[in-house]
């Protein structure tokens, strides 16, 4: 399954949608976002694309991007990743009623 020729063309297609993305990604937030800037925006895209490729058991593309440079964006990534039972789960997102004294 995994020929020489296929591994040439998973490379050639990760590497370039991991360009389109990062382009995307810089014309996108114009380098305006307070704490996310171009740097972090071309490190992070390569880091994910990294993590996909060891994950359907390919070597990194870029070798030299070990560590997730947002760690910060961890916690937005996985929100949906924690299951509940319906029944037991406590509901987060009712607001506490208040009244107001005029």
């Amino acid at each position: 399954l995994f020929t020489p020729e296929i591994e040439k063309w998973v490379y050639e297609f990760f590497k370039f949608a991991t360009e389109k993305e990062i382009e995307w990604g810089k014309y996108v937030t114009q380098n305006q976002i307070l704490g996310l800037n171009d740097y972090l925006i071309d490190r992070y895209i390569k880091y994910l694309s990294n993590l996909r490729l060891t994950q359907i058991g390919y070597k990194p593309l870029y070798p030299d991007i070990t560590d997730n440079p947002m760690k910060w964006i961890d916690q937005f990534r996985t929100i949906n990743d924690t299951k509940t039972d319906f029944f037991q789960a406590k509901p987060q997102t009712y607001a506490k009623r208040s009244e107001l004294k005029w």
